[in-house]
């Protein structure tokens, strides 16, 4: 059984369509769950925005919530008000105006997955914890950018994927692991890569180490907070250009570690803002966009360049080998 309850736009003074879908699967006997997957999807549309020069989108959002939301608390459903509020901001703020519409949807995918989503109910949306994908359909409309063909971007982004392609996930080991990272560069600037210890996948960092969050990415202090807490011993990783090197260090098992790359510059001058630092974690990012991304199994490759740059992510290219227990 498929209800899909679609809301018109102006319903509840709100100029939003936005639509519920349920599907209910019988149980074999009555007296078993019935089992429901359930989903809600906003619409944007005639949204004017100022990208490529003037363009007008008509943008969809999907939310495939996880199994259970809503059975012990109804309150576990996200008001779609705040999250398009924050889209908006989102997009209004963009710091790239000529990135391709699908590096900006991805961008806003990861945001959405990766940061908090504020509310004026006192409380904070975090959606990697209640959907299993997102789902971003953005339809550029015809004579946007002065180009009369409609096209559009399509992203289906899963917290598992988000979670991948930022962190190196110890929690499942013990002791003191060995490791070795190849670090190869492709780039006129001399980079230094480090990891930092992080205490939720969201980046939250323990300042005090008494296991509590701290700081999170976009925190004022964020960067000297994560340099502060990097991993000494594998915090200095360079290289030639066109040349790769080999490091030997440890990771502590039990941790969960997070890449950042210091932008032709040292560690004392990345702590007085003088060097650019990147991260995982677009919120931490001064530009708001991806620098770091995962091309292979624990395997990152950097992008050096503001903005995206040329969106290569090859200037640095750092893997990483450790034995799983």
């Amino acid at each position: 059984l498929e209800i899909d309850i679609q809301v018109q736009s102006g319903s509840s003074d709100i100029d939003i369509p936005r639509s519920s879908v349920v599907v209910a699967n019988p149980s074999e006997t009555p007296s078993e769950t019935i089992e429901l997957e359930e989903s809600f999807d906003f619409q944007l549309n005639d949204y004017q925005i100022e990208h490529q020069g003037n363009a007008v989108l008509d943008i969809s959002v999907d939310l495939d919530f996880q199994e259970g939301i809503g059975v012990d608390d109804p309150f576990e459903y996200p008001d779609f008000v705040p999250i398009a509020n924050f889209i908006d901001d989102f997009l209004v703020n963009y710091p790239n105006e000529t990135d391709f519409w699908e590096i900006l949807n991805k961008n806003l995918a990861q945001t959405l997955l990766t940061e908090s989503i504020p509310t004026d109910f006192g409380v904070e949306y975090n959606l990697n914890q209640v959907v299993d994908s997102l789902e971003i359909d953005i339809q550029v409309q015809s004579g946007s950018s002065d180009i009369d063909i409609p096209r559009s971007s399509v992203v289906v982004a899963t917290p598992e994927k988000e979670l991948q392609q930022q962190l190196i996930d110890l929690r499942d080991q013990t002791g003191s692991i060995p490791v070795t990272v190849e670090v190869d560069r492709e780039a006129v600037f001399d980079n230094i890569i480090g990891f930092y210890e992080i205490l939720d996948t969201k980046g939250g960092i323990d300042i005090s180490g008494d296991g509590v969050v701290d700081i999170n990415p976009g925190d004022a202090g964020y960067t000297e907070a994560a340099l502060t807490n990097r991993i000494v011993g594998l915090d200095l990783l360079q290289t030639d250009n066109q040349q790769t090197t080999v490091f030997d260090g440890t990771f502590d098992g039990g941790s969960i570690l997070a890449p950042f790359i210091i932008v032709d510059g040292t560690i004392d001058e990345a702590l007085n803002n003088s060097a650019e630092v990147y991260f995982s974690f677009l919120g931490a990012n001064s530009d708001g966009v991806e620098h770091i991304r995962l091309i292979d199994d624990n395997t990152f490759g950097f992008e050096d360049l503001p903005n995206g740059g040329d969106n290569d992510f090859n200037d640095m290219i750092v893997k990483v080998e450790y034995p799983v227990v």
